[in-house]
């Protein structure tokens, strides 16, 4: 029997993504995406279900926020310690007494400078997409007119201060991302762009993904 990691992921377009970055690893046989943001006890909940089971391999994608991975670590520790005491075997990898595993992996590009410079102060997966699209402009492209913007990052530069008046404080990653798909006209649900933005992309060798996959076969690949 093969026993699947249990990947848990904040959201819908989160799951999109995460399920995109494992099948580009090779590693999609090998794990199931979870959202666990509707759930009624979140991450824990679904932890609670596989707390007995001793192969059980969890892994739990959380956005930063605002957090660093230090403070990170120990937010998520002590809510595993609300269900048992744990085996801190790294920072970021516990093991519960059933031998079962839990795996923290923090979302986020706190110390990019070019999401600092547009005044991003809250992490989240969509810090790794403004990353992504920086790094490749000629995937900005207008979904209706086909119209190239060649430089996102300077007409965000340009855009953010305007809407920042109208809405305020306009500092989360996931919301300027929203701002540029405005622009860029993008319809359809997360996996219609998504795909679009990742096509033909390898994604561990791209600096806004490198981490996020680093971590993510660490944790699957047993």
């Amino acid at each position: 029997m093969v026993v699947k990691a249990l990947v848990m992921v904040e959201g819908i377009s989160d799951k999109v993504l995460v399920e995109l970055l494992v099948k580009k690893l090779e590693l999609n046989q090998k794990c199931e995406v979870v959202t666990f943001a509707e759930t009624k006890e979140g991450f824990i909940g679904i932890t609670r279900a596989q707390l007995n089971n001793p192969v059980a391999c969890l892994v739990l994608l959380k956005d930063l926020e605002e957090m660093d991975e230090a403070n990170m670590a120990a937010t998520v520790e002590n809510a595993l310690y609300s269900l048992e005491k744990v085996k801190g075997l790294t920072q970021l990898q516990w093991r519960f007494s059933s031998g079962a595993t839990f795996h923290l992996i923090p979302v986020g590009l706190p110390d990019d400078p070019n999401l600092k410079s547009l005044g991003i102060r809250r992490h989240t997966m969509e810090s790794h997409l403004l990353r992504f699209i920086f790094d490749h402009p000629e995937k900005c492209v207008h979904e209706r007119t086909g119209h190239l913007i060649d430089d996102p990052q300077s007409l965000l530069n340009q855009i953010l201060p305007i809407v920042r008046r109208h809405d305020p404080p306009l500092d989360s990653a996931k919301d300027v991302f929203q701002v540029l798909r405005g622009i860029l006209g993008w319809t359809g649900g997360p996996r219609d762009w998504l795909n679009r933005m990742l096509r033909d992309v390898s994604v561990e060798s791209e600096p806004a993904f490198k981490m996020l996959c680093t971590r993510l076969k660490q944790a699957i690949v047993k």
